[in-house]
């Protein structure tokens, strides 16, 4: 296996915190709706698993197509997700097929990943703003 770049390794992280966030928010929905279960719990681990592993699969493939001509480059990317779109697409079917499973919570998380993804340039906006003007314009330690 190739050697994880620190940029796919931060990405996948992020994605993996921002999905057990949202996970939990939904486990909240699912109690407050009287619907949770062993079932949701099951659906929402085999569903975030997927989401995160098909997102850190995406960021390997990315890296290694870097640097490749451009049509080598993109048929690594298609092969990729036409893949990683299969895998997406069992589990979801496994998620409202298997009666342990939950359909719903097997396939809210696999949305996850892109919220993350969508909210990662505001976080690094903000991130920028702060360490960039201190409030007392000495350093942060002080």
């Amino acid at each position: 296996m190739p050697k994880v770049s620190e940029a796919a390794r931060r990405e996948t992280l992020w994605v993996a915190a921002w999905t057990a966030g949202l996970c939990l928010v939904m486990h909240l929905v699912f109690i407050l709706l009287k619907k949770w279960g062993i079932p949701v719990l099951l659906g929402s681990l085999l569903g975030s698993a997927t989401a995160v592993g098909t997102f850190f699969w995406l960021a390997m493939t990315v890296q290694k197509a870097v640097g490749k001509p451009e049509k080598v480059a993109r048929g690594i990317l298609q092969r990729s997700q036409i893949s990683r779109l299969l895998l997406q697409g069992a589990v979801l079917a496994a998620g409202f097929a298997v009666s342990w499973l939950d359909g719903f919570a097997t396939m809210i998380p696999l949305f996850f990943p892109h919220i993350a993804v969508r909210l990662r340039p505001l976080w690094k906006k903000g991130m920028q703003s702060e360490t960039s003007n201190p409030p007392d314009g000495g350093d942060m330690l002080d």
